[in-house]
């Protein structure tokens, strides 16, 4: 996961900060997490770490929609 990561980041130029705030906020939510995530659900908390992080450190953070289309290849639920 966190190799895709790095891809995704690095392909749409974001800041190295960006990456390390996605992985803190994957960290701290599998740390806190009690259960055991399906392969699906780890690309979908990675997505949400990215976007996330993006909101924080990107002077133009992704949008939802190119989330959705681009990075999450349509597979992802909009909710």
């Amino acid at each position: 996961m966190v190799d895709w990561m790095i891809e995704v980041l690095c392909s749409y130029k974001c800041k190295d900060q960006t990456f390390f705030l996605a992985i803190n906020f994957m960290d701290r939510y599998l740390e806190a997490s009690a259960k055991k995530l399906a392969p699906e659900n780890i690309h979908l908390l990675g997505i949400s770490c990215m976007f996330l992080a993006a909101k924080y450190e990107e002077i133009y953070p992704f949008k939802m929609r190119h989330v959705y289309e681009k990075i999450g290849h349509r597979k992802l639920s909009k909710k």
